[in-house]
């Protein structure tokens, strides 16, 4: 299993993965998610693994969900580093027990991860690099120093997230968000994404120019083989929040509908019918009003946002390294539910 110092390794390579070794490594994902337990991830209509995860047909335990990432490897890395009990979880303190953190957990099967998606393109906190790469990408300059910058934070956030998938598959869920469209496809539920420059094209762009086309295709492979919503003890998720209920079977076979997969990965403020997600609760879930669906997508500046009679809650707030944990004895007063780690 991989030690801490193997994700420090990554953070502080000042250059993005190299061809070899991130093909295999491509290699070794789709593999793995082409192999999940189909109790835990049950196969659509067309025999594939499906679009939908249960995470409870396995012994509980601690979740920990991480919105949106948007190339933050040390965020990453920091919550990896973090004692399991300054998230609240465990029973001893960091200073009695200094080991028990977040990696080692994984180690151990006391906690899982489950990622919202959106993995590359940084956010607010790289607007200016995107305004001089966006510069340099309009004369002609696809490779240029902001646009290199840009990428070895964002490949190298996804190089830790699927080192962690290969190496704790049953712990370790990857959602699709709206972001995960390496060829820049505006079909099959994709768009192309521009908020702050031509992102989306800018990245296929440097793609095409350091790799080679049979690495990109492969990562566009596993992107399609992310999954688009996951069910846990006391809560439900995707990337987005749903643009209508959808039934258990729908959320398997979402990954064969672009209907679906836009409906996961890319409903804005107000598009979505109402009640969706209270709804889609009590599907799931006996008791509906002890459980919530979470999701990320949509920035915010609280440490929370509470919506849709107080069942779906919005935590990707980019300016904080934040996270939602989930003992596994049952969700904490929401107040309670967000975490912050050291920036």
């Amino acid at each position: 299993m991989p030690e801490l110092n193997q994700f420090l390794d990554i953070l502080k390579r000042h250059s993005i993965p190299q061809e070899e070794n991130f093909s295999r490594l491509l290699g070794q994902t789709i593999h793995t998610l082409s192999n999940e337990d189909k109790k835990t991830r049950p196969c659509n209509k067309n025999k594939k693994p499906g679009g939908f995860v249960d995470i409870t047909q396995k012994s509980p335990a601690h979740t920990i969900i991480v919105p949106d990432l948007h190339a933050r490897d040390a965020f990453v890395f920091n919550l990896l580093s973090t004692p399991v009990s300054l998230l609240g979880l465990g029973e001893n303190n960091s200073e009695e027990n200094p080991g028990n953190n977040v990696l080692n957990s994984l180690d151990n099967s006391s906690i899982k991860l489950v990622f919202l998606g959106d993995i590359l393109h940084s956010e607010r906190r790289g607007y200016e690099r995107w305004n001089m790469a966006f510069k340099e990408f309009s004369n002609g300059n696809i490779l240029s120093s902001y646009m290199e910058e840009e990428m070895i934070e964002g490949l190298n956030t996804m190089e830790m997230l699927m080192l962690l998938k290969v190496s704790y598959p049953e712990n370790v869920h990857i959602l699709k968000g709206n972001h995960e469209n390496i060829l820049n496809s505006s079909s099959g539920g994709n768009f192309s994404f521009y908020k702050y420059a031509a992102e989306s094209t800018m990245v296929t762009d440097f793609m095409y120019e350091r790799y080679s086309p049979d690495l990109i295709l492969s990562y566009n492979t596993m992107e399609n083989l992310f999954p688009l919503a996951l069910k846990g003890n006391y809560f439900l998720a995707s990337h987005a929040e749903p643009m209508r209920p959808y039934t258990k079977r729908e959320l398997i076979n979402s990954n064969l509908n672009p209907e679906t997969i836009f409906g996961l990965t890319w409903t804005r403020e107000g598009e979505s019918q109402p009640d969706s997600p209270d709804l889609m609760l009590g599907e799931f879930f006996p008791d509906p009003q002890k459980t919530l669906y979470f999701a990320g997508h949509r920035t915010i500046k609280q440490e929370y946002i509470l919506r849709e009679n107080s069942r779906f809650i919005q935590i990707h707030n980019p300016d904080y390294y934040q996270v939602g944990v989930i003992p596994k004895n049952g969700l904490p007063p929401v107040n309670k539910l967000i975490r912050r780690i050291k920036q």
